[in-house]
C-alpha cells in the first residue's frame, strides 16, 4: 500500500503530462463562461447595457414591448378581475340556493358570509394565472377591477337590471334595488 505523499506525487505527475499533452484548460487559456453567457434569456444577456440589448434586438430583429401593450393589458386585467368578482358571487348566490352548500356552517360560522368573496377571489387567482398577467401592473389592475366591482356592483344594478335578473334572480335584483346606496 502506498503512503499518501506517494499518492499526491502520482496524481501531481498525470496533471503535469496532461497539461505538456496540451487541450482544453491546459496552457492558460481558462475557457469559463458564466449561465447567461451561454444559456442566456431570450437573446439578451444579463449584465448587458441597454445599448446593448438594444443592438441586439436590432440584429435579431425583435423589438422592445411597447407602452400600448402594456397598458392595454392593464386594461384587460382590470376588467378580468371586475368580472371575477361578478361571476363568483353569482356562482356563491346560486350555491347559496336553499339546500345549496353555502347554506351549511363551518366552524359555528355561515359559511355564505365569506362565501361569495372567497369564490370570487380564487376565480381572480386562476384567470390571473390562465392569462398569464405577471406583472406588478396587470396584477394591480386584477386587484382594482376586484375592489371596482365590488363598489359598483349596487349601481349597475340600478343601471342593467335585466342583466343581473339573468344572472342571479328576479328577488335578488329586487331587494337590491329596495335597499339604498350608501355614498360614504
Amino acid at each position: 500500500m502506498s503512503s499518501m505523499a506517494e499518492v499526491q506525487r502520482e496524481s501531481f505527475q498525470k496533471r503535469i503530462q496532461r497539461i505538456n499533452a496540451g487541450g482544453p484548460n491546459t496552457m492558460r487559456e481558462a475557457q469559463l463562461a458564466t449561465y447567461s453567457d451561454t444559456h442566456g434569456r431570450s437573446g439578451t444577456r444579463r449584465g448587458a447595457t441597454k445599448a446593448q440589448q438594444a443592438a441586439l434586438r436590432k440584429l435579431q430583429g425583435k423589438k422592445k414591448k411597447s407602452q400600448d401593450g402594456r397598458i392595454a393589458g392593464a386594461i384587460v386585467a382590470l376588467m378580468v378581475g371586475g368580472a371575477s368578482f361578478l361571476a363568483g358571487r353569482a356562482v356563491a348566490y346560486r350555491l347559496n340556493e336553499p339546500g345549496g352548500i353555502l347554506t351549511q356552517e363551518l366552524a359555528g360560522v355561515p359559511v355564505a358570509l365569506f362565501g361569495d368573496l372567497a369564490i370570487a377571489a380564487v376565480l381572480a387567482f386562476v384567470l390571473t394565472q390562465v392569462f398569464g398577467f405577471s406583472t406588478r401592473l396587470s396584477r394591480g389592475a386584477v386587484v382594482a377591477g376586484f375592489a371596482a366591482m365590488m363598489v359598483a356592483e349596487s349601481h349597475l344594478v340600478r343601471a342593467y337590471p335585466d342583466l343581473f335578473t339573468a344572472l342571479f334572480s328576479e328577488s335578488y335584483v329586487t331587494s337590491a334595488l329596495a335597499t339604498p346606496i350608501a355614498l360614504l
